[in-house]
Order: C-alpha cells, then structure tokens, then sequence
C-alpha cells in the first residue's frame, strides 16, 4: 500500500512540475521582444534574423549583425564617446596582437572601421601594442592629441569600456567580447541606441 501512495505522489508532483514549467515558459517566450517570424522591433527599427545574423536597415542601408541591441544591452560604453568620435577625424584602432583568438578582434576591427570609414568618413589607422611578426602594423600606443582618438582592445580578467581624454581602451575577458564592443559601438555611432 505505501508503494501506491509514493507512486502517486511522484506522479502528482510531476505533474505540477509540468504545469509551472509551462507557464514559466510561456512568461518568459511573452517577454521576448523576438516574434514568431524572426523579427525583432527595436527603437522602430526591424531587425530580422537571417541565417544567425541580425538585418536591418539602418540610415538607408542593409546592414547586419552578430548581435541585436537587445543582446548587447549588459555592454556598456562611455557617454562622451559617439561625440568623441564624431568630432575628430582621425581613429587609430590598435590590439594587443599576442591575444588569444585574433580573429575575433580581427572581426571587429573590420566592422567598427567599415562603419567609421563608410559613414563617418574618418581617417583609418592601424597599430599593434607590441611588435609581432603576424601583422605588419606600426607599434603604437595613446598620444594626446585633440586631432586622432585611439581605440585600443586588451584582453582583462573584467569587461569594460573606458575613455581617458583621447585615450579608449576596450577590455575584454571572452574573444566573443571584441565584437560585442564593436558591435555596441556601432548602433550608438548609427544612433540605434541612445
């Protein structure tokens, strides 16, 4: 007899954890701001998910993402930056080259300086942080100067964004961070995000 009643007792109790389970799920799929055709709406911006990449078009032009802003919205980023960039007409982007996974900063170099280059019409240069066989860049670090702003990525044991007068550095603990920062950047330079 005490064998039937534990029986039904496990069955009820699976059967309540299947009811809060499902409702969990559906108040978690409602607070979603991703449809059910792939779409995100975001600041009246359409972004869609296309073969794992995020679409929209954003100041005439189609342009894509690894990162929606919802995803990014735990990265943050300094106040006075986008006007930093938008009034000086020259960037230098430099790297530490002994990180791990290059082709991530790889990556977001290349997105952050289409963007840059593309549509704000700035100056591009690249640098390292130290010599390297692996790129042939100039070994450059932060001069003050109120003509050029350096944007330099380190790999950290924390994340951040930090802006000392000219003088960004984007730290990064995971690779995958590289271009969320970049990403980031790029929907506040796009006025995406506030």
């Amino acid at each position: 007899m005490k064998r039937g009643k534990r029986k039904k007792a496990y069955i009820a109790l699976l059967l309540a954890a299947i009811m809060i389970l499902s409702v969990f799920g559906i108040v978690l799929s409602n607070q979603s701001p991703l449809n059910d055709a792939g779409k995100l709406e975001y600041n009246d911006i359409t972004f869609r998910l296309i073969n794992n990449q995020w679409t929209a078009e954003i100041k005439g032009k189609e342009r894509s993402f690894f990162f929606s802003p919802v995803d990014l919205s735990e990265k943050t980023l300094p106040s006075e930056l986008r006007q930093a960039i938008v009034q000086t007409p020259t960037m230098t982007i430099t790297f530490d080259p002994n990180i791990s996974q290059l082709h991530y900063l790889d990556a977001a170099r290349f997105e952050l300086s289409e963007v840059l280059l593309l549509d704000f019409g700035k100056n591009i240069r690249h640098g390292v942080t130290n010599a390297t066989g692996a790129y042939e860049f100039p070994v450059v670090s932060c001069q003050p100067s109120a003509e050029e702003l350096f944007i330099t990525f380190i790999e950290a044991n924390v994340s951040s964004a930090q802006m000392d007068g000219n003088c960004v550095t984007i730290a990064a603990v995971t690779p995958v961070e590289y271009i969320q920062y970049s990403e980031k950047l790029i929907y506040l330079l796009l006025e995406v995000i506030p």
